[in-house]
């Protein structure tokens, strides 16, 4: 079984997006939201290069963002 931490804030239409791919994919992600859940300091340290949200890592490995997501969902069909 794949376990899939989803880094996401309010009103973030990428985060969004991801959440939409995944389920799409029958894969249901551990959502993370900012402030409730981690700081943006506690991503920053996660994640030093990712820039962008949502921040996705799988089984532990970071994936990236959005395009990143969309691209290691291509592999898995």
């Amino acid at each position: 079984m794949t376990s899939i931490k989803l880094y996401s804030k309010q009103n973030c239409t990428q985060c969004d997006q991801a959440k939409v791919l995944l389920k799409m994919k029958g894969l249901t992600p551990e959502v993370l939201m900012l402030d409730d859940h981690y700081t943006l300091e506690d991503v920053k340290t996660l994640a030093p290069t990712q820039r962008t949200f949502p921040v996705v890592f799988v089984d532990g490995n970071l994936i990236g963002g959005l395009n990143e997501l969309k691209e290691y969902l291509k592999e898995l069909t």
